[in-house]
Parts: C-alpha cells; sequence; structure tokens
C-alpha cells in the first residue's frame, strides 16, 4: 500500500491539473457555433473600441462645428477620419459656407465614461476619397491603444464586418457603438483612381450620425476602411439602404506621400 500511494497521489495531480487546465478546451469544445461566433465578435469589438475615437473643428462654435468619428493606427497618435475632419458650417448672408480646418480637438476613449482630448492637425486630406489623415500634436507621452491595418482586397461579398463610432454624442461622453453586418458589394474604381481593387465597399452594417470616420474592421479586429456615409434610399441608387466604406487599400492610397502612413 505504501508503494502505490505515490503513483495514486501523483495520477490524481495529473488529473486535477488536467482538469483544471483543460477547462478552457472543454468550454471550447462544447460551446455551441453561436457562442463561438458571439466570442470572435466582442473580441474584435473591443480590440478596437478603446482606439475609436471622436474629431471636432478646434475652438469652433458647437451649432458650427462638423462631427466625425476617427480611429487610431499608430501608438504615437497617427489616426484616420472621414475628408470632412474639421469642417466648419456657418452661414452668411443666408448662405451655408464650410471651410476645413486644420487644427482638431480629438478624444480619446480613457475608461467607461471617461476620456481624454488631444490637439491634432490634418496633415492630409484626399476629399475626393473622403479620407483625411491627422497627427497629434505633440505625440502623447503613452502610447496610445491602435488598431493593425488589413488589406481590404481580401474581402469578399458575405464577409463580416463590424462599424464603430460615436453617433449622436457631440460631447464625446458615450463609449463608441457598434453594428456588424456583412459586405454587401464593391464599387469598382473608377479611370484613373488608386489603391486597391475597389473605390467604395458597401456593407449592411449600420451607420448613423457620427460614425462617419469610424473604423471598419474584419473578424480579427484589423481595419479593412472607414466609414464615409449612409446611401440614401433613392430609386435610382443601386446600394441603397447600405453603408459606405473607404477600403483602406484606397486610404493608403490617398496618403502615399506620408512616409508615416507605412506603419
Amino acid at each position: 500500500m505504501l508503494r502505490r500511494l505515490p503513483s495514486r497521489a501523483a495520477l490524481l495531480v495529473v488529473l486535477l491539473v488536467g482538469v483544471v487546465g483543460g477547462l478552457d478546451i472543454l468550454r471550447a469544445a462544447t460551446a455551441t457555433p453561436l457562442e463561438t461566433v458571439e466570442a470572435e465578435f466582442r473580441r474584435a469589438v473591443s480590440s478596437v473600441r478603446p482606439a475609436t475615437v471622436v474629431c471636432m473643428p478646434h475652438g469652433v462654435a458647437r451649432g458650427e462645428a462638423g462631427f466625425s468619428s476617427g480611429v487610431l493606427i499608430s501608438a504615437r497618435g497617427l489616426l484616420l477620419s472621414d475628408g470632412d475632419a474639421g469642417l466648419r458650417r456657418r452661414v452668411e448672408n443666408g448662405q451655408e459656407i464650410s471651410t476645413w480646418l486644420s487644427e482638431v480637438d480629438v478624444r480619446v476613449p480613457a475608461g467607461e465614461n471617461a476620456w481624454r482630448t488631444y490637439r491634432a492637425r490634418v496633415i492630409s486630406r484626399d476629399r475626393k476619397a473622403d479620407t483625411s489623415v491627422l497627427q497629434i500634436h505633440p505625440p502623447p507621452a503613452r502610447p496610445l491603444p491602435f488598431v493593425r491595418l488589413a488589406s481590404s482586397d481580401a474581402l469578399e461579398v458575405g464577409s463580416f464586418v463590424f462599424a464603430l463610432g460615436t453617433a449622436f454624442d457631440e460631447d464625446g461622453r458615450a463609449p463608441p457603438t457598434a453594428t456588424a453586418g456583412i459586405v454587401s458589394a464593391f464599387q469598382p474604381r473608377g479611370p484613373g483612381e488608386r489603391g486597391g481593387r475597389h473605390a467604395f465597399l458597401y456593407m449592411t452594417t449600420g451607420v448613423n450620425k457620427g460614425v462617419n470616420g469610424g473604423p471598419v474592421v474584419d473578424l480579427a479586429g484589423r481595419l479593412v476602411g472607414t466609414v464615409s456615409t449612409w446611401v440614401e434610399p433613392e430609386p435610382t441608387e443601386p446600394y441603397q439602404f447600405l453603408g459606405k466604406v473607404v477600403p483602406i487599400d484606397r486610404i493608403r492610397a490617398a496618403h502615399a506621400g506620408l512616409r508615416s502612413t507605412a506603419t
């Protein structure tokens, strides 16, 4: 009996360690397909939400200030937004006049119901492609969360995507919202347009006011584009009711002169 005890004790330890260490494997093996998909969705969204920001023109009254979302793409404060980042609208002599300012306030999530505001400057803008690059200046003392870039050319019709942005909240107090959907269609590049295979892509993912400029990511949480707008339900519009996205490969080409966008 004394000789058998160590072997039985050792076997018990092995079994206990195996049970404890194998719980994750067991859960994964017994998870339903829906639970597995839900876990993938949560992982992708949670990795992108801290890097989803709000962009407002600096020093402009709220009634005149445009409002865009954006996404950090480097720990040093480089970020993407739509072509209207820094937009100011004012009325003169009964006419609305739009100007695009270079100085922008960027609100970055800093925990639950908290944020931090940084000053940034638009360093490249392409309004035709509806994209801009901004740089927080001076660079933040601590690294910021950011989203890694993928290729939009790898997407297919039916690919899952997520859109994030701060809808309706001009104060930037609410956390970024997330919606899920699939890629529905691609608009081919026109003559003379650069970057990837597509000028725009369209998705079933919900897009609301303020989400424009926000990140669109794949299942791995990698950036595949930024939100441009929603498509109005016009009879002649083939993409009505869908969300319009600027593909990341087109964004890269639009800002190809910036060395830092290669990251």
